[in-house]
């Protein structure tokens, strides 16, 4: 028999014993120790002393107020985004309003000619230099080839330009006359 205070008297006073709640409990820290290589009693060991290191770390308030602002700045970061999403849908379907208002100048025949607003874009392109063909000046303008309204009024902007001097028309595209 050993002695008192002995082996046997100091493995008592040093044991702890644990009830999980499930035997799939038991089984899935028993997979989580051998993952980590430990034995089961070294691996519960472990996760107790880090749970208590973080508990007796002064910044453990810290890092769950750090965890807390980091889900509100993602939660207000997605919110932001849709919100961004739906200005540029707004702001595309406004720009696509006012180009189709333009072209109704054009199109509404001739008692609406009398005053004309040219896409000041289209004026500013061909002003730049160089040939643009037909196709380069409407991605410029975002006009979309299946906006024929669209279409037409810059060819009839193109047409009036070229009949009062300011454009010529080439086989390459239309370019400003200097």
């Amino acid at each position: 028999m050993p002695a008192k205070g002995g082996k046997t008297e100091t493995i008592r006073k040093r044991t702890v014993w644990v009830y999980v709640p499930t035997e799939e409990h038991r089984e899935k820290w028993e997979t989580l120790a051998e993952k980590a290589g430990l034995s089961l009693s070294r691996w519960m060991l472990s996760v107790v002393e880090a749970h208590v290191r973080g508990a007796e770390d002064e910044t453990f308030g810290a890092r769950a107020d750090l965890w807390k602002e980091n889900v509100e700045l993602r939660e207000a970061n997605k919110r932001l985004t849709d919100e961004r999403k739906m200005s540029q849908a707004l702001i595309e379907k406004l720009e696509d309003e006012v180009r189709r208002y333009r072209a109704e100048l054009f199109l509404n025949g001739p008692e609406a000619r009398r005053v004309k607003q040219y896409e000041k874009d289209l004026i500013d392109l061909l002003r730049s230099g160089g040939v643009w063909g037909s196709n380069d000046l409407l991605e410029k303008l975002r006009v979309k080839p299946t906006d024929t309204q669209g279409v037409r009024a810059i060819h009839l902007q193109l047409e009036n330009l070229q009949a009062y001097g300011l454009v010529n028309a080439t086989p390459r595209g239309w370019r400003w006359k200097v």
